[in-house]
Protein backbone atom coordinates (compact mmCIF):
# COMPACT_ATOMS: atom_id res chain seq x y z
CA UNK A 1 0.00 0.00 0.00
CA UNK A 2 1.17 3.53 -0.67
CA UNK A 3 0.44 6.48 1.23
CA UNK A 4 0.46 10.23 0.72
CA UNK A 5 2.66 12.79 2.53
CA UNK A 6 1.61 14.69 5.25
CA UNK A 7 3.89 17.10 7.61
CA UNK A 8 2.22 17.27 11.30
CA UNK A 9 2.49 20.51 13.13
CA UNK A 10 1.52 20.78 16.70
CA UNK A 11 0.26 23.90 18.46
CA UNK A 12 -1.79 24.89 21.52
CA UNK A 13 -4.66 26.76 21.58
CA UNK A 14 -4.67 28.76 24.92
CA UNK A 15 -8.49 29.56 24.51
CA UNK A 16 -9.49 25.61 24.36
CA UNK A 17 -6.39 24.63 26.44
CA UNK A 18 -5.52 21.28 23.99
CA UNK A 19 -3.70 20.05 21.75
CA UNK A 20 -4.02 21.08 17.96
CA UNK A 21 -2.98 19.22 15.01
CA UNK A 22 -2.34 21.28 11.65
CA UNK A 23 -1.30 18.97 8.81
CA UNK A 24 0.49 20.34 5.85
CA UNK A 25 0.20 18.19 2.33
CA UNK A 26 3.27 17.42 0.62
CA UNK A 27 2.67 16.79 -3.49
CA UNK A 28 4.53 16.57 -6.90
CA UNK A 29 4.12 20.73 -6.31
CA UNK A 30 6.35 21.25 -3.33
CA UNK A 31 9.06 19.07 -4.48
CA UNK A 32 8.25 15.77 -3.68
CA UNK A 33 8.88 13.07 -6.55
CA UNK A 34 5.66 11.20 -6.83
CA UNK A 35 2.58 11.90 -4.84
CA UNK A 36 2.76 7.64 -3.78
CA UNK A 37 5.28 7.40 -1.16
CA UNK A 38 5.84 3.69 -0.04
CA UNK A 39 8.13 4.08 3.00
CA UNK A 40 9.77 6.29 5.38
CA UNK A 41 12.79 7.33 7.34
CA UNK A 42 14.12 9.75 9.71
CA UNK A 43 18.56 9.23 9.82
CA UNK A 44 20.94 9.59 12.75
CA UNK A 45 21.16 13.21 11.25
CA UNK A 46 17.67 14.76 11.50
CA UNK A 47 16.66 14.26 7.77
CA UNK A 48 13.56 12.60 6.56
CA UNK A 49 13.87 10.13 3.53
CA UNK A 50 10.53 9.05 1.98
CA UNK A 51 10.93 6.46 -0.90
CA UNK A 52 8.13 6.45 -3.84
CA UNK A 53 7.52 4.29 -6.88
CA UNK A 54 9.38 6.84 -9.13
CA UNK A 55 12.75 8.33 -7.03
CA UNK A 56 13.77 8.74 -3.04
CA UNK A 57 13.23 11.85 -1.41
CA UNK A 58 15.07 13.63 1.29
CA UNK A 59 13.56 16.26 3.15
CA UNK A 60 15.78 19.06 5.24
CA UNK A 61 12.76 20.37 6.63
CA UNK A 62 12.48 23.23 3.92
CA UNK A 63 12.90 21.53 0.45
CA UNK A 64 13.04 17.79 -1.02
CA UNK A 65 16.12 16.88 -2.65
CA UNK A 66 15.27 14.32 -5.37
CA UNK A 67 17.64 11.06 -6.30
CA UNK A 68 17.20 8.75 -9.68
CA UNK A 69 18.35 6.61 -11.32
CA UNK A 70 20.79 8.11 -14.42
CA UNK A 71 22.20 5.70 -16.93
CA UNK A 72 24.80 8.33 -17.93
CA UNK A 73 25.99 7.66 -14.17
CA UNK A 74 27.04 4.05 -12.28
CA UNK A 75 27.55 5.98 -8.69
CA UNK A 76 23.63 6.87 -9.11
CA UNK A 77 20.69 4.57 -7.40
CA UNK A 78 19.86 1.83 -9.99
CA UNK A 79 15.84 1.95 -9.72
CA UNK A 80 13.49 4.89 -9.01
CA UNK A 81 11.44 2.33 -7.48
CA UNK A 82 11.91 2.13 -3.41
CA UNK A 83 10.86 -0.53 -1.78
CA UNK A 84 11.86 -0.42 1.72
CA UNK A 85 14.56 2.19 3.91
CA UNK A 86 17.16 1.36 6.76
CA UNK A 87 19.44 3.11 8.27
CA UNK A 88 21.88 0.05 10.73
CA UNK A 89 23.53 0.50 14.09
CA UNK A 90 26.64 2.37 11.95
CA UNK A 91 25.32 5.44 10.32
CA UNK A 92 24.12 3.42 6.86
CA UNK A 93 20.99 3.93 4.77
CA UNK A 94 20.20 0.70 2.93
CA UNK A 95 18.05 1.34 0.07
CA UNK A 96 16.10 -1.50 -0.84
CA UNK A 97 14.64 -1.36 -4.34
CA UNK A 98 12.63 -3.51 -7.45
CA UNK A 99 16.01 -3.98 -8.68
CA UNK A 100 18.29 -4.94 -5.26
CA UNK A 101 19.83 -3.41 -2.47
CA UNK A 102 21.65 0.47 -2.75
CA UNK A 103 23.88 1.85 -0.02
CA UNK A 104 24.31 5.80 0.38
CA UNK A 105 27.24 7.59 0.95
CA UNK A 106 26.20 10.71 2.59
CA UNK A 107 29.70 12.37 1.79
CA UNK A 108 29.53 11.69 -1.91
CA UNK A 109 25.79 11.58 -2.50
CA UNK A 110 26.48 8.57 -4.37
CA UNK A 111 24.95 4.61 -4.25
CA UNK A 112 26.67 1.59 -4.58
CA UNK A 113 24.83 -1.91 -5.73
CA UNK A 114 25.00 -4.21 -2.71
CA UNK A 115 27.88 -6.44 -3.83
CA UNK A 116 27.42 -9.86 -1.84
CA UNK A 117 24.91 -10.83 -3.49
CA UNK A 118 22.30 -10.27 -6.44
CA UNK A 119 18.38 -9.85 -5.34
CA UNK A 120 15.34 -8.69 -6.85
CA UNK A 121 12.67 -6.93 -5.44
CA UNK A 122 13.60 -5.98 -1.56
CA UNK A 123 11.20 -5.28 0.37
CA UNK A 124 12.09 -4.93 3.71
CA UNK A 125 15.63 -4.70 6.10
CA UNK A 126 16.06 -4.97 9.48
CA UNK A 127 19.29 -5.50 12.13
CA UNK A 128 19.58 -7.82 14.73
CA UNK A 129 21.79 -6.48 17.90
CA UNK A 130 24.84 -8.91 16.43
CA UNK A 131 24.74 -6.69 13.89
CA UNK A 132 23.07 -8.85 11.56
CA UNK A 133 20.95 -7.61 8.55
CA UNK A 134 17.99 -9.86 7.42
CA UNK A 135 16.08 -8.97 4.33
CA UNK A 136 13.35 -10.45 2.38
CA UNK A 137 13.91 -10.35 -1.78
CA UNK A 138 11.06 -11.88 -4.14
CA UNK A 139 9.84 -12.61 -0.93
CA UNK A 140 12.19 -15.03 0.64
CA UNK A 141 14.60 -14.17 3.62
CA UNK A 142 18.14 -13.54 3.63
CA UNK A 143 20.69 -13.09 6.49
CA UNK A 144 23.55 -11.45 5.80
CA UNK A 145 26.39 -11.78 8.69
CA UNK A 146 28.60 -8.07 7.98
CA UNK A 147 31.56 -9.00 9.78
CA UNK A 148 31.92 -12.97 8.11
CA UNK A 149 30.57 -11.02 4.43
CA UNK A 150 28.20 -13.92 3.37
CA UNK A 151 24.39 -14.24 3.27
CA UNK A 152 22.42 -16.93 3.81
CA UNK A 153 19.23 -17.82 2.46
CA UNK A 154 16.41 -19.33 4.79
CA UNK A 155 14.03 -21.16 2.66
CA UNK A 156 10.06 -21.33 4.24
CA UNK A 157 8.24 -24.43 4.65
CA UNK A 158 5.30 -24.02 1.32
CA UNK A 159 3.05 -25.12 3.89
CA UNK A 160 3.41 -21.67 5.91
CA UNK A 161 3.88 -19.28 2.80
CA UNK A 162 6.21 -16.69 1.52
CA UNK A 163 7.66 -13.93 4.22
CA UNK A 164 6.01 -10.56 4.07
CA UNK A 165 7.66 -8.81 7.21
CA UNK A 166 10.69 -8.79 9.70
CA UNK A 167 10.29 -7.30 13.32
CA UNK A 168 13.40 -7.80 15.68
CA UNK A 169 12.00 -7.48 19.24
CA UNK A 170 14.22 -5.76 22.52
CA UNK A 171 15.45 -9.28 23.79
CA UNK A 172 16.93 -9.73 20.15
CA UNK A 173 14.55 -12.18 19.05
CA UNK A 174 13.95 -12.58 14.92
CA UNK A 175 10.17 -12.52 14.11
CA UNK A 176 8.80 -13.15 10.42
CA UNK A 177 5.33 -13.18 9.25
CA UNK A 178 4.14 -14.71 6.49
CA UNK A 179 1.68 -14.81 3.49
CA UNK A 180 -0.37 -17.43 4.84
CA UNK A 181 -1.08 -15.39 8.30
CA UNK A 182 1.42 -17.57 10.54
CA UNK A 183 4.68 -15.98 12.51
CA UNK A 184 8.24 -17.62 12.54
CA UNK A 185 10.85 -16.94 15.37
CA UNK A 186 14.07 -17.72 14.75
CA UNK A 187 15.94 -20.20 17.20
CA UNK A 188 19.53 -19.62 17.01
CA UNK A 189 20.65 -22.99 18.76
CA UNK A 190 19.11 -24.79 15.32
CA UNK A 191 19.68 -21.99 12.94
CA UNK A 192 15.88 -22.05 11.96
CA UNK A 193 12.33 -20.95 12.69
CA UNK A 194 9.90 -22.24 14.56
CA UNK A 195 6.21 -21.04 13.04
CA UNK A 196 3.49 -20.62 15.01
CA UNK A 197 -0.11 -20.08 13.97
CA UNK A 198 -1.95 -17.59 15.32
CA UNK A 199 -5.03 -17.65 13.46
CA UNK A 200 -8.31 -19.63 14.14
CA UNK A 201 -9.20 -22.26 11.85
CA UNK A 202 -12.66 -20.17 11.59
CA UNK A 203 -10.38 -17.00 10.62
CA UNK A 204 -8.43 -19.00 7.73
CA UNK A 205 -10.88 -18.14 4.94
CA UNK A 206 -10.93 -14.12 6.15
CA UNK A 207 -7.12 -13.54 6.46
CA UNK A 208 -5.04 -14.38 3.42
CA UNK A 209 -1.76 -12.91 4.79
CA UNK A 210 -0.04 -10.81 7.56
CA UNK A 211 1.47 -7.59 5.82
CA UNK A 212 3.43 -6.10 8.70
CA UNK A 213 4.56 -6.99 12.42
CA UNK A 214 6.04 -4.40 14.65
CA UNK A 215 8.20 -5.10 17.96
CA UNK A 216 6.80 -3.66 21.18
CA UNK A 217 8.25 -2.45 24.32
CA UNK A 218 8.11 -6.13 26.36
CA UNK A 219 9.49 -7.62 23.94
CA UNK A 220 6.68 -8.80 22.15
CA UNK A 221 5.69 -8.30 18.15
CA UNK A 222 2.45 -6.90 16.93
CA UNK A 223 0.64 -7.39 13.77
CA UNK A 224 -1.27 -5.93 11.14
CA UNK A 225 -3.75 -8.46 9.62
CA UNK A 226 -4.76 -8.24 5.67
CA UNK A 227 -8.04 -9.81 4.37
Amino acid sequence: PYTTLFRSLFGILPALNAQQYYFKHYLVENGLSNNSVSCSLQDKNGFLWFGTINGLNRFDGYSFKVFRHNPEDSCSIGSNFIRCLFEDQKGHLWIGTNKSIYLYNSHSEKFSLFPKAHFGDVTDIKEDQEGRLWLISNLNLFCYDQQAGKVKSYALDSSTGTASSIAIAENNIIWVSTSTGMIKKYDAQIDSFITYSIIKKSDKQQILRIEKIYPLNNGRSEERRVG
